[in-house]
């Protein structure tokens, strides 16, 4: 028995095929959006530490650089957990 046009047989070698012309084919990419928008917000929160950081470390707050370098770390280890 034949396969008349407009049968599933002739759906699926459509959708085989590839996208049809003229038809803009996007994915949804959120879990790819929000990790690296995760990553970017790490990122400026470990340069705000670093930043604070120095600028502790200069006005010798020592236990205050302690722990923003505690800080920096963990999220500097976080970001290389993610990269691997």
């Amino acid at each position: 028995m034949a396969a008349r046009s407009g049968s599933r047989v002739d759906a699926e070698r459509a959708d085989l095929a590839g996208p049809r012309p003229g038809w803009v084919h996007e994915r949804p990419q959120p879990r790819c959006a929000q990790a690296t928008e995760d990553v970017n917000a790490l990122i400026a929160d470990a340069a705000r530490d670093l930043s604070g950081l120095s600028a502790t470390h200069a006005a010798g707050r020592l236990g205050d650089a302690g722990q923003k370098l505690e800080s920096l770390k963990h999220k500097l280890e976080e970001l290389q957990r993610r990269r691997q």
